[in-house]
């Protein structure tokens, strides 16, 4: 939009004293980080329970290659990988209310439509998180020289919940804005995968 009135649609100089008709419209920094975690043990049985969250957070996704978790067939026709329901999201005439446009190559590389920052597309990346579960039990022991024997089961990431789900359910949140994934920025990556462990404690 021509937002300084000069009937040109530009960055100024860009700068913050002329930065024409760009507008700030989000920040990437995490605002309201907390966690939780609660511990509990009866009869034997314990239990420990974390959760970690951000409250709110902006994110726009990444040009080109490194997008194609978010923009599929938008930033690469050929993509390999789409959720089954991206497609529930795109404009055709049947669908008008579509949060995506009409299909369109390349859009989201840079240069195209898609690759200008915006607030349609600028995403609420909060998220709460069930980082660790743990479930044990301590059986009774009738072993001379074995004081403690429990058994127990933890699972890591088991379960997020994020705004960012509405439109991709590809995407991690808590990577949208990393550098240290697979690709920087993507909300792709291996660092928060399921983890499913099963042990035994023996205390002599």
């Amino acid at each position: 939009m021509d937002l300084d009135g000069d009937n040109v649609i530009s960055q100024g100089s860009g700068t913050v004293e002329d930065p024409g008709d760009l507008r700030i419209i989000g920040n990437s920094l995490p605002r309201f980080v907390y966690s939780v975690r609660t511990n509990f043990s009866w009869a034997g049985v314990d239990l420990s329970v974390f959760f970690q969250g951000v409250g709110k957070r902006d994110w726009y996704p990444a040009q080109a290659q490194s997008s194609y978790d978010f923009w599929g067939p938008y930033a690469f026709p050929s993509t390999s990988f789409i959720h089954t329901s991206f497609s529930e999201n795109i404009w055709t005439e049947e669908n008008r209310n579509a949060y995506f446009p009409r299909p369109r190559g390349y859009q989201a590389y840079s240069g195209g439509s898609l690759g200008e920052v915006n607030d349609r597309y600028l995403q609420n990346v909060a998220y709460l998180r069930l980082k660790n579960l743990t479930i044990g039990y301590t059986l009774p022991v009738f072993i001379n020289k074995i004081d403690r024997i429990r058994i127990y089961f933890t699972g890591e990431n088991l379960w997020y919940w994020s705004p960012l789900k509405k439109y991709t359910k590809t995407v991690d949140p808590e990577l949208t804005v990393t550098s240290g994934t697979y690709v920087s920025n993507s909300g792709t990556g291996y660092a928060y995968s399921k983890t499913f462990s099963l042990g035994l404690n023996i205390t002599f």
